[in-house]
């Protein structure tokens, strides 16, 4: 066999990967949120909740589970080829369904008719999701490829909303903006995936064996979606597009901080299934535990410095017009914590382990407290509602995650938190007297960011936190070496 490829550089490619998702939309959203203004980004964000339920169904789980599943076979083209053309004929069944059932709510649903436009440019997406196939490069671990087409799209992708979006009437353009980067690089992956697999190659297809575990982990992406995507819609149903829109811009950069911590931990799927296909628990064990100890360390700071910043932070990226918004950014900035951790144990532990049932209860219970809250406080309380029933789902379903993951998982853990919470103190301190006498929203911002994460790092290196000392030491050996 190959010499698998190296992790850190993997977790290097999927950082700048995320890094550049980051970075991307807070060019876009600024841009975007002061022409379209609260109303239009929330019709916009609204089509996208609704589009989404239907692209989770033709997804029927696949990416999880095609994963997993081809990380175990990566070595034989053979079997790999057969097991990714069957994928895609259960993809495109799947789709076609999909599409049937779209057409049929988006025609006959009045709510949902007067967005049809947003819904069928953003359905596009749903096609192409299904033939870009892009599981099979993380189960080959080709993150090198994924990373710079990304990069070459998105740059692209900013010439185009600059060109077509320029005033309050172009959702239609903001839409197909939103998946232009998504639509090009699955087309891309068609073709590159010959270098992994044959399309041309004879075999029998075996359809029925995956569905059962296929159906698992949609159940997951279902009961996902109901507290992720669900937010947005009852809004969109039991308040109106302005709520929508204040609640986009308060869940937008944390949704970007998430995404940075969780495409860093994605590398970690197929390598966890390849150690438990060769039967190497101990190795498990050593990587979740390290893992959710430096999400813990990089997550913990975030979600402290996301709630005294988050006033700021909308006016310097929504504008004004969105400031209504704080609140709810402060009530929802923990969650970088909590899905950082169920990221880890939720996407990557359990699944690698084959206890994909395990997640799938633990999102099962975040789902139904998200929409008994959202139930309760979006018609009282807007954004700010949907804000408090995601910080509950959230919480519930990472203590459950955690629960199921707790043999694989030891008190060193603990002993990361206490390390982290310490650090926060000073720094929380810090931030809290910027707030006070600094009001200028930008510099705010900026001596928050240079004052307070240094100060964090000076007390992770008092305490001679293992993980940052590892971290360091490698920093430094690269400098030497330069």
């Amino acid at each position: 066999m190959e010499q698998m490829k190296s992790l850190k550089k993997n977790s290097f490619y999927s950082f700048l990967n995320a890094f550049s998702t980051l970075i991307f939309p807070l060019i876009t959203f600024p841009y975007a949120s002061r022409i379209l203004h609260p109303e239009g980004i929330g019709q916009v964000n609204f089509a996208v909740s609704i589009e989404s339920y239907f692209s989770m169904l033709a997804g029927l789980g696949m990416g999880g589970y095609a994963t997993r599943e081809a990380s175990k076979i990566r070595d034989n083209k053979y079997e790999l080829s057969k097991f990714c053309k069957e994928m895609l004929a259960i993809s495109f069944i799947s789709m076609i369904i999909s599409y049937s059932l779209l057409f049929g709510c988006v025609f006959f649903i009045p709510k949902l008719y007067s967005y049809r436009i947003l819904i069928l440019v953003r359905s596009m997406n749903i096609f192409f999701t299904t033939i870009g196939i892009e599981w099979l490069y993380r189960a080959e671990e080709d993150f090198k490829y994924i990373t710079l087409r990304s990069l070459f799209f998105k740059i692209s992708g900013l010439a185009f909303l600059f060109i077509f979006v320029k005033n309050q009437t172009d959702t239609v353009a903001y839409t197909l903006f939103g998946i232009l980067t998504s639509v090009a690089s699955n087309i891309c992956n068609l073709f590159h995936s010959r270098k992994f697999i044959s399309y041309t190659q004879k075999c029998k297809l075996e359809l029925k064996k995956h569905i059962k575990y296929l159906f698992t982990f949609f159940g997951i992406g279902l009961v996902t979606s109901l507290y992720t995507i669900l937010d947005t819609s009852m809004l969109g149903f039991l308040s109106n597009d302005t709520q929508v829109g204040f609640y986009s811009a308060a869940t937008r950069i944390n949704k970007l901080v998430v995404g940075v911590l969780s495409a860093t931990a994605s590398v970690l799927l197929p390598r966890m299934t390849y150690y438990k296909e060769h039967d190497e628990i101990e190795k498990i064990k050593a990587l979740s535990q390290k893992s959710i100890s430096i999400m813990i360390l990089l997550a913990l700071p975030m979600s402290i410095g996301l709630i005294f910043l988050a006033k700021p932070l909308i006016y310097i990226f929504s504008g004004e017009l969105f400031l209504d918004a704080t609140i709810a950014m402060n009530i929802i900035s923990p969650i970088i914590l909590t899905i950082g951790i169920a990221t880890i144990t939720g996407s990557q532990l359990l699944p690698s382990l084959g206890k994909e049932k395990a997640s799938l209860i633990s999102y099962s219970v975040g789902a139904a407290l998200n929409i008994t809250m959202n139930t309760i406080f979006i018609p009282k309380m807007g954004a700010t509602g949907a804000a408090i029933g995601t910080l509950v789902a959230e919480l519930s379903i990472t203590i459950v995650q955690l629960y199921f993951a707790r043999k694989y998982l030891n008190i060193k853990i603990l002993k990361t938190v206490l390390q982290s919470v310490i650090c926060c103190i000073p720094m929380t301190s810090i931030l809290f007297m910027i707030s006070l006498f600094i009001k200028k929203p930008i510099l705010n911002v900026i001596i928050s960011i240079i004052t307070s994460i240094p100060v964090y790092a000076l007390f992770l290196a008092i305490q001679k936190n293992e993980y940052y000392m590892e971290i360091k030491q490698l920093i430094m050996l690269k400098m030497k070496k330069s």
